[in-house]
């Protein structure tokens, strides 16, 4: 998991930008319902508006997915560590791969 960034919706409401990098022998659409699945166990995420899962860009070994939660501004930093805990172990519970950042060499992320 890369990036952390945030952007505002509203007062006292912001969307956190995360990246996860995949290899491109994983499924989009069983990785986005595991991604929705694993976001819906983090408290904090707002219910409204839904969060926005998608394929940002494509690297030479991996595509970068957006996620895209809305949350309250107060709790940045508690929201982010559920939201990236949630997310490792939806993985490992589903055996997705996760790239490195070299791209190459892929290997379990573990529990």
């Amino acid at each position: 998991m890369d990036g952390v960034s945030i952007i505002f919706f509203q007062k006292g409401t912001i969307r956190l930008e995360l990246n996860v990098k995949m290899p491109y022998a994983e499924s989009f659409p069983r990785v986005q319902g595991i991604i929705k699945k694993a976001l819906l166990k983090v408290p904090s995420i707002r219910n409204g508006p839904a969060p926005e899962i998608g394929i940002e860009t494509y690297d030479s070994y991996n595509m970068v997915l957006a996620i895209r939660p809305f949350i309250d501004s107060n709790n940045y930093w508690g929201v982010t560590c559920d939201c990236h805990s949630a997310l490792k172990k939806a993985f490992h519970e589903n055996g997705i791969n996760v790239a490195y950042s070299e791209g190459i060499e892929l290997r379990d992320i573990g529990a």
